[in-house]
């Protein structure tokens, strides 16, 4: 079995580089074609994956550095499948948006099924774990798709497919809804509330604006403060930022507090280095949960929470910059192209990178990669 493991590892890296070459061979565009946009980003993605590379030699588990490569390759992959192919046309890309907003409704009705079965048959409120159980192991990953799902259809309701139909926008954006607080999850909650916000501002003027804004943060001060469960979390985070984080009381603040202050002492032993790729997390970052005293996160093999730390942790100072790089880069293009999309989707993905090490999974490099240069197409842009 010990040798299967990173043949098998090693294998789909090979499947996923033939793909990627057959894709280069299968293109007949010119290089000078291809909008600039497009390379400089994935001069970006190429780099931040190089880099990866020379932490193979670093790691003491070199089943742990190749999972890393291979996990992190689609970030690079889809950058250059999309570049070297013409850029899709305004239907094809209604096809994949209504496609992605579907499951995210699917889903969204699956938790609120289970929810009202739940409630039913308990006459209690169902706590995130129990909710989740037939989807993902985490909720901060679902509410994320979700509340992008959201965001489209809100930002488009006037030209979407839907502007016929206002009643099916409202009820889907009302799942939407639902299924975050549902999920409990904080940054849901938070993002879901800024989609709103945006939208106000955006298309409402005057009384009207105030109105809904006013409205919008009762209803959230309301979510946060009187739903019980919501309320725990929003308290244990609060507390992770004002009372000291010693081992002694880690059962009363968010674990992130103990995860980060772990990962930020090894940076500071390591900063330029960092500690190789893949397999930090499993020695270096789980021994020093282990002698903090912070035995959930040794148990558990908590990585760094944040995807800024995870990357100085294993390629030193210049994983961290190239990361940084990449959300700079995508900012002033989104900025410059007057690309509202994907700025709101950036600054979804950042907020998102800083409590969760999103490129350490498949789904969250499939996301991010994806979207980017799905958003790069000059259909989204208003210039």
């Amino acid at each position: 079995m010990a040798v299967l493991i990173p043949l098998h590892k090693i294998a789909t890296t090979i499947a996923l580089t033939l793909i990627l070459l057959g894709t280069i061979i299968g293109s007949k565009r010119k290089l000078s074609n291809i909008p600039c946009r497009y390379l400089y980003l994935l001069a970006i993605v190429f780099i931040m994956y190089i880099i990866l590379i020379p932490g193979y030699f670093v790691s003491e588990f070199k089943v742990y550095a190749i999972d890393d490569m291979r996990i992190k390759l689609p970030l690079l992959l889809l950058p250059l499948c999309f570049c070297i192919k013409q850029e899709l046309p305004q239907k094809s890309i209604e096809k994949i948006f209504t496609t992605y907003i579907a499951s995210c409704t699917i889903i969204s009705a699956f938790v609120l099924a289970i929810f009202t079965y739940n409630l039913a048959a308990n006459s209690t409120l169902a706590m995130n774990q129990e909710l989740l159980w037939f989807t993902i192991h985490h909720p901060t990953y679902l509410s994320v798709y979700i509340v992008f799902g959201a965001y489209w259809l809100l930002n488009n309701k006037f030209n979407s497919i839907f502007r016929k139909r206002w009643y099916l926008l409202l009820s889907i954006i009302f799942l939407f809804s639902i299924s975050i607080i549902l999920l409990s999850s904080r940054l849901g909650i938070i993002l879901l509330f800024l989609v709103f916000v945006g939208i106000v501002l955006n298309y409402f003027k005057g009384v009207k604006k105030m109105i809904l804004l006013l409205g919008i943060s009762f209803v959230l001060f309301l979510i946060v403060w009187k739903v019980d469960f919501i309320n725990e979390r929003f308290d244990k985070m609060i507390k992770s930022f004002t009372m000291p984080a010693t081992a002694v009381k880690t059962y009363e603040i968010d674990d992130r507090a103990m995860i980060w202050k772990n990962s930020i002492a090894l940076i500071k032993e390591k900063p330029w280095t960092g500690y190789g790729t893949g397999d930090y997390k499993e020695v270096h970052l789980r021994l020093k949960h282990d002698l903090s005293g912070f035995g959930k996160g040794y148990r558990l093999h908590y990585n760094a929470h944040n995807q800024f730390l995870e990357n100085w942790l294993a390629t030193g100072i210049s994983g961290f910059i190239i990361l940084l790089l990449f959300y700079v880069f995508n900012f002033f293009i989104a900025i410059k192209k007057e690309n509202k999309t994907l700025v709101f989707f950036m600054l979804m993905a950042l907020v998102f990178s800083l409590i969760e090490s999103i490129l350490q999974s498949q789904s969250g490099n499939m996301f991010l990669g994806f979207f980017t240069v799905l958003l790069y197409n000059k259909y989204f842009f208003s210039k």
